[in-house]
């Protein structure tokens, strides 16, 4: 089982994630996952943390097997969900957590990681 988790940030109750750029997404959502990307390593010890986490990482079930973000490719860590033009609707769901994480720490962790990303701008590369 998955825990994918769906990210947004707000500033003055403003979505801090819409923007022009890939997606509809602002530059600081591309930095947010940047910094998402570049921790991925750490970030799997904390949100994935038991072997059977891994059970379900595998090729061709849709799983996140793919450094990688992307609006279409479920196999990516990162997708951004088109499901409205909303700018309140935009997000990046972290698609690497499962249920055995300790919430806390994952939550804790991802958004570290995520604002990270924003300062000092990461560079997400292309999309996938």
């Amino acid at each position: 089982s998955g825990m994918h988790v769906h990210q947004s940030l707000w500033k003055d109750g403003k979505p801090l994630f819409a923007g022009d750029q890939y997606a509809g997404l602002s530059q600081e959502a591309l930095w947010y996952i940047g910094g998402i990307l570049k921790h991925i390593n750490s970030l799997l010890a904390i949100c994935a943390p038991t072997t059977n986490s891994y059970r379900r990482l595998v090729p061709g079930y849709e799983a996140p097997v793919v450094i990688a973000y992307s609006a279409r490719n479920r196999s990516a860590a990162c997708r951004i969900p088109v499901s409205s033009q909303s700018p309140k609707a935009k997000r990046v769901e972290f698609r690497c957590p499962d249920p055995s994480a300790n919430p806390y720490l994952a939550f804790s962790a991802m958004l570290m990681a995520g604002l990270d990303g924003i300062k000092n701008k990461i560079d997400p590369g292309k999309p996938s």
